[in-house]
């Protein structure tokens, strides 16, 4: 009898902390999900400032190269965010709203506040116009 095992998706919450001196970069897995956190102070220099470079560098540094998904709208909005050419508004945006999610870890949360922003921002140019 032959079986064949289908590859487990695991969310991956990567999330900042201050970590013992020589200590990077650590992580725990748990049955759906790993949990990873990473000192910025200890980590190598990556070519953007962002908070969200930051913690693509500690991927690489464990090894994580396969694909993982942090839901599909999250994913969608990075699939953006990539596909769009550096220095574009849409994308500085998205990257704003990154930064935003990686220091809160409240996706949800974060984009409520941009959408109500972005009501607001409506609102006073519609008031302007009339």
């Amino acid at each position: 009898m032959t079986t064949t095992s289908t590859p487990v998706r695991k969310r991956l919450t990567v999330e900042q902390a201050e970590l013992s001196p020589g200590i990077g970069v650590m992580f725990r897995e748990f049955a759906d999900s790993i949990r990873m956190a990473y000192d910025p102070a200890q980590m190598p220099p990556v070519v953007y400032d962002r908070e969200q470079a930051r913690s693509m560098a500690a991927r690489q540094f464990l090894g994580i190269y396969a694909t993982y998904t942090e839901g599909p709208e999250l994913d969608a909005l990075r699939e953006t965010y990539n596909n769009e050419p550096v220095g574009s508004p849409l994308r500085d945006a998205i990257g704003l709203m990154f930064d935003d999610i990686d220091r809160t870890l409240d996706p949800a949360g974060v984009a409520e506040q941009y959408v109500e922003l972005l009501g607001q921002v409506h609102a006073e140019k519609a008031g302007a116009s009339s």
